[in-house]
């Protein structure tokens, strides 16, 4: 598998936290997803760039790649 080098859109710094709630409009629904990929996507480079086994680097790189993936559909 060829790994593409991922990289944010830096769409989530300028958009604000918005609280869970029951009645959250679709809108802040999106913002809500848009951070929580790209939360997951730092942890996993950031993860990666500590590690040293060859085949957990490729795997974290891997998944920060699917969330990249993910936040783009959004």
């Amino acid at each position: 598998m060829k790994l593409k080098k991922t990289k944010g859109l830096g769409m989530s710094e300028m958009m604000e936290d918005v609280p869970i709630s029951s009645d959250m409009s679709y809108a802040d629904l999106l913002r809500m997803a848009i951070k929580n990929e790209e939360k997951s996507q730092r942890l996993y480079l950031s993860t990666e760039k500590m590690v040293t086994e060859p085949k957990l680097k490729k795997l974290l790189l891997i998944l920060a790649q699917e969330e990249s993936t993910h936040k783009e559909k959004l």
